[in-house]
């Protein structure tokens, strides 16, 4: 599950396609319109969209299967996200 906020309030929807990109960010693909709609762990940071070019499709092949193996898969961009903190469920700093 992915939450977000925006001028339109709080936003939470599934991401299959959510994944740890490195040690500071985490990344994950997008097939809605670019600029959000309005778990375990909180995580605290800066997105960027990818919409073309090499990181994009790197990105697009590090995702599972199911998420890029049908019609319409290769549509989309990708969000990063640069973690400034992260948190457990309790709280607690985990970075």
């Amino acid at each position: 599950m992915l939450g977000t906020t925006g001028p339109d309030g709080p936003n939470i929807s599934p991401k299959g396609s959510m994944i740890v990109l490195d040690d500071d960010r985490l990344a994950f693909w997008e097939r809605g319109e670019i600029g959000f709609p309005g778990g375990i762990m909180r995580s605290y940071g800066t997105a960027e969209i990818i919409e073309r070019g090499a990181e994009r499709d790197r990105i697009r092949t590090l995702l599972q299967p199911r998420e890029i193996d049908h019609d319409g898969a290769e549509e989309g961009y990708a969000v990063v996200i640069t973690l400034d903190r992260a948190e457990n469920i309790r709280g607690e700093s985990i970075r």
